[in-house]
């Protein structure tokens, strides 16, 4: 899979995470994708970014224009923090029925990563060196659901 880097923005406060947003719409608009599309791209970002303010900040937005031989092009946003790997399958299983993740994070209404997942292609937690990043990508030819 080639990449090319779009940007990285410091999530430190709130304002970071405009930045961020503002940054993926860029670069999703320069890859082709379509307004609406850029506009998920850019509620996902404000997701992953305020999750890092709220659970282990500070962190950092990066994004990547991707090209799969089987997708095409696309791009990849990973939001970096220095907070512990978490169970991510566990997390969207619950987050996607609005409110019930409240019982584990006891913040939010619980459904930002479920909003991340579906508008997402693929969704992963890693460890990293500074603590985890989760990883999402979207395709502008988006693959069949499993």
């Amino acid at each position: 899979m080639d990449t090319s880097l779009i940007g990285s923005v410091p999530i430190r406060e709130d304002l970071d995470v405009f930045e961020a947003r503002w940054m993926v719409r860029r670069g999703a608009t320069q890859i082709g994708f379509a307004t609406r599309d850029a506009g998920e791209l850019m509620l996902v970002t404000s997701e992953l970014a305020t999750n890092i303010l709220k659970f282990a900040p500070p962190g950092w937005i990066d994004a990547e224009r991707i090209v799969s031989a089987e997708q095409g092009a696309g791009i990849r946003i990973i939001a970096r923090d220095i907070g512990a790997p978490v169970d991510l399958e566990r997390i969207v299983a619950r987050s996607v029925q609005i409110g019930v993740a409240m019982e584990w994070t006891g913040r939010g209404l619980g459904g930002g990563l479920g909003a991340v997942f579906r508008f997402s292609d693929a969704l992963r937690c890693e460890p990293c060196k500074t603590g985890k990043q989760i990883v999402a990508e979207r395709y502008l030819r988006r693959p069949r659901r499993r």
